[in-house]
Order: C-alpha cells, then sequence, then structure tokens
C-alpha cells in the first residue's frame, strides 16, 4: 500500500468513528465545561457516524450549533516530574499497520488555519531541543519497500505557494543556524547509495527548480557549498540534462545585472584562475575572458563574432620523441600553386563583417587533405598554423631553383667574359 493510500484510509478512518469497547466522553459546548461519560454508544453527535472499529476511550468535543468558545478534545498536563513529563504517549502494536498518532484537521472558513498537528516547545533547559523527533526502526527483516523519518505531502489549490516541508530557524547564540540539516549514515555496512538531500520537481508545465537555495545579507553570501572527500572518485558537484535541445544547460550561470557572469578556480593558497562572460550589444562585443589573479588582465579573451585574442604566445607539442612515420615534404611549390590567397567577408552576420585574407578549405583539401578537417555538419575548417610547415619547405624549394639559377647564371657571365676577353686579344 502506497503512502497516499495509508493518508486516504486514516482520514476515512476518522471520519467513520465506530463503536466503542470502553468509554466514550462527549462535551457539548453550549453547556460550561459539561461532561458526560458513558458507557457503550454516545448520545452526541449522532450515534449514526459511529460503525467499524473499536476504541479504547473517544473524545468528542461538538455542539448542534457554532459556538465562538475554543474546542479542546483532549487537553492534556503533565508536569514537575524530575526524570520525564509526557503529556500523550502513544503506542501501537500488530501484525496490521500501526500508527502511534494520528491528526486530522478538517473545515474551517475564511482565512482560518487547519493544522494537522502543532508540536512546540518553549524551555530554558541547557540541553537538547527538539520540536518534532521522528524515527524508524526495522532493521531485522530486508523489506523492498521504502522507508520515512518524516513524510510530508500538500495536495492543495492556491494561488499562494504550496510547501511540502517549511521549516525557518534562528539562534540569538553565536551558534550556526541551519534550517535543514540531513545526514545519511552507513554505520550498519549497507550497500546502498547514501544521498544527503534528495529533491525532485515535475510537472506537465510550468518552471521546475529541483533545489532553490537563496542567501542575503552582509558579509559572504555562498547559495550553496558542496564539499567531498576521500573515495575513489570526489566530485563536488555533478549536473545533468536529459535532453539535447539547444537550451537545455547543465549547468547555467546567470548575473541579476548588466555584469560578466564568472567562475573562480582557487585552492589554499588563494585565488587563481578566473572565467568572465559577459552579452554585449552584439556579438563582438561578447566577450568570454580567461583571466589569472594576482595579475587580473585577460590571456584569453574569446568575442561572439568569433575572434580571439591571446595575451602571450602560443605553443603546439613538437617533440620527435612523441611523433612516428617522419617524412619530408615534397612538391611543396607545386601544389602551394594549386591554392589560393583570397579576400572574403563572413555570411553570418554574428561575424565580424570586416574584410578577411585567408583560403577556401575545398581548394586546400585538395593539395592538402591534411590541413582540412571536417565537422559532424559536414563544415570544413583549415590548420592555419600548420600551413607554415608547407610554406618552409616550398621556400626551400624556391631556395634550391634559384641557387641552381645563380649557379648556371654567374657560369653564364664567366663564359661571356672569356668570350669578350678573347676578342679583344684577337682584335688587337
Amino acid at each position: 500500500m502506497t503512502m497516499k493510500k495509508l493518508l486516504f484510509y486514516f482520514i476515512n478512518l476518522l471520519l467513520s468513528l465506530s463503536s466503542f469497547a470502553q468509554n466514550s466522553i462527549t462535551s457539548d459546548p453550549r453547556g460550561t465545561d459539561a461532561i458526560q461519560k458513558i458507557v457503550g454508544m454516545p448520545t452526541s453527535p449522532n450515534s449514526a457516524l459511529y460503525s467499524g472499529s473499536t476504541f479504547s476511550t473517544q473524545f468528542v468535543t461538538t455542539g448542534n450549533s457554532p459556538t465562538s468558545r475554543q474546542l479542546v478534545g483532549i487537553g492534556s498536563l503533565v508536569k514537575n516530574s524530575l526524570s520525564l513529563n509526557m503529556a500523550i504517549l502513544g503506542e501501537s502494536s500488530g501484525s496490521g499497520g500501526n500508527y502511534g498518532v494520528v491528526g486530522l484537521a478538517r473545515g474551517g472558513v475564511g482565512s482560518f488555519e487547519n493544522v494537522g498537528g502543532f508540536f512546540s516547545v518553549e524551555s530554558n533547559a541547557s540541553g537538547t531541543q527538539f520540536g518534532i523527533l521522528s524515527s524508524v526502526y526495522s532493521q531485522n527483516v530486508l523489506s523492498t519497500n521504502p522507508r520515512y523519518a518524516f513524510f510530508g505531502e500538500t495536495a492543495t489549490r492556491t494561488s499562494n505557494n504550496a510547501y511540502g516541508v517549511y521549516v525557518s530557524s534562528d539562534n540569538l547564540g553565536s551558534g550556526s543556524v541551519e534550517s535543514g540539516h540531513f545526514v545519511a549514515l552507513n554505520l550498519g555496512g549497507g550497500s546502498g547509495n547514501r544521498i544527503g538531500v534528495s529533491a525532485e520537481a515535475s510537472g506537465a508545465s510550468g518552471l521546475k527548480i529541483g533545489i532553490n537555495s537563496l542567501s542575503v545579507g552582509g558579509g559572504d553570501n555562498f547559495g550553496v557549498i558542496s564539499e567531498v572527500s576521500g573515495g575513489t572518485t570526489s566530485v563536488a558537484g555533478k549536473f545533468l540534462a536529459n535532453s539535447n535541445a539547444t537550451n537545455n544547460f547543465q549547468l547555467l550561470l546567470e548575473e541579476k545585472e548588466n555584469d560578466f557572469a564568472r567562475i573562480s578556480f582557487r585552492n589554499i593558497n588563494g585565488d587563481g584562475w578566473h572565467q568572465a562572460a559577459n552579452k554585449g550589444a552584439d556579438a563582438a562585443s561578447s566577450l568570454f575572458n580567461f583571466y589569472y589573479v594576482p595579475n587580473s588582465s585577460d590571456v584569453l579573451s574569446l568575442r561572439g563574432d568569433g575572434n580571439a585574442i591571446l595575451a602571450g604566445t602560443l605553443t603546439q607539442s613538437s617533440d620527435w620523441r612523441l611523433k612516428k612515420n617522419i617524412q619530408s615534404i615534397n612538391n611543396a611549390s607545386q601544389k602551394i600553386d594549386q591554392i589560393r590567397g583570397v579576400y572574403f567577408n563572413w555570411k553570418d552576420e554574428n561575424h565580424s563583417q570586416n574584410k578577411q585574407i585567408g583560403f577556401v578549405a575545398q581548394e586546400i583539401e585538395e593539395a592538402f587533405p591534411e590541413l582540412v578537417n571536417t565537422d559532424s555538419k559536414g563544415f570544413k575548417s583549415v590548420a592555419y598554423a600548420n600551413m607554415s610547415a608547407v610554406l618552409v619547405e616550398a621556400i626551400k624549394e624556391q631556395n634550391q631553383r634559384i641557387n641552381t639559377l645563380e649557379r648556371e647564371l654567374s657560369e653564364i657571365k664567366s663564359l661571356l667574359k672569356n668570350s669578350l676577353n678573347n676578342d679583344s686579344k684577337n682584335s688587337k
């Protein structure tokens, strides 16, 4: 039986109150603290409401007409014990379902509240104080059903918020204040997962938020702090978005004002790397910056139009110990003759509309396919930096040709000079 069915079962049980095995005490508010103690079926209210189960003692406070007096079904006062004072003790045992206490509040008109259970502690004692202490002990038999130390459910219709659980805390002392503290233990060596807090939000429409955290006030404010240690894998935060849609993100950082949204990476040595992103008036002014503290100047700045600025020098791994199948590039000059250097403008208006200089990837691919990459959508890109190796070899080939031509020219000059000298001698 699900928790909902159990709750409905006991609500119906309260609504269909039964006959009594021993005593029933009813009070009519029209009288002054009038109490009737009878055995068997009560005379007020209507005995037709009672059928089915058996109660050891039933307290009914009612009347035939509304009254402005406060009505209390059970009033219990216990005090002056030096060990334990307990106003109400409820115990239930048996082979069926067992509930220590069941409370139902129904009716009410206007803005009056209905409270199923109200618990309050007022004490100046220095010991631990509990507004509600709830526990479940069921360790001897393995069950496939869940266990709840506390189960709260709200099913209502309101234009205001509906809370399954609402907790508020304050502390006039120097200690911390936690509105909720949840601990998942493994004292008995169980093999199941341990989850400190599990939140789920679902619905056909509207905004769903699994966890909503707000921290305001003076001093430092942190919305969420997550700390992990030990274990084979330690991850402080893992975010999953089960969708391939454009506007679904594993992590969304939103700056509430017209400023940069920032991420900081640091360790015990203090500040380190930071990332800052800002959406400008257009793609060219939309920036994604990487900077290092304490320098605080941008190391790398990416723009929404596809341009980037690197403050230092970009190098690539090139150690021969990392490479194999090393071969020289042959006929580089001849292949370069097959490609063009061109001026162009980007079709995408989000890119810079300034005149550009570069290559056409398809033309590069015909001569040097190793310089071209094709993505999953068929769009091609060129490894411009790697073109330098081709240009070096082409220049070397040109130098060889120039050297050969210079040597041949030198030989021709020498022959001409000798021929002129001979002609001069013969003319004398």
